[in-house]
């Protein structure tokens, strides 16, 4: 049993660390539909580096209301082994008229 606490404590301390990630692809997937963007930063001369704690553009138009899994697939040096990564995230509209980004299960959970 993996204790969850501990994978996000670790996750927590990876991603506060002073970093620079190179990105080699990006995607987003309505779920229960299928992939409706995906994007290659494959050219060396180009290269796509993020830093921990900064955006990456997702060049789609994300509606309200709709589940997404958006991932992006990096290394930290160019001959480093692929790391694929993960999050589930849905846009919703409050009564309001505010909107509230929710993550992971909060997004799958449409009763939300």
């Amino acid at each position: 049993m993996v204790n969850r606490a501990s994978v996000y404590h670790r996750r927590k301390i990876f991603f506060k660390k002073d970093k620079k990630f190179n990105v080699m692809a990006t995607e987003v997937v309505q779920i229960g539909v299928g992939q409706l963007s995906s994007k290659y930063y494959y050219d060396p001369s180009k290269p796509y580096y993020v830093k921990t704690q900064e955006c990456i553009f997702f060049n789609y138009n994300f509606q309200n209301n709709i589940p997404y899994a958006i991932s992006f697939t990096s290394t930290e040096n160019i001959n480093d082994e692929w790391k694929s990564w993960v999050r589930h995230m849905r846009i919703k509209k409050n009564t309001d008229g505010t909107l509230q980004l929710l993550l992971d299960e909060n997004a799958i959970d449409v009763t939300q």
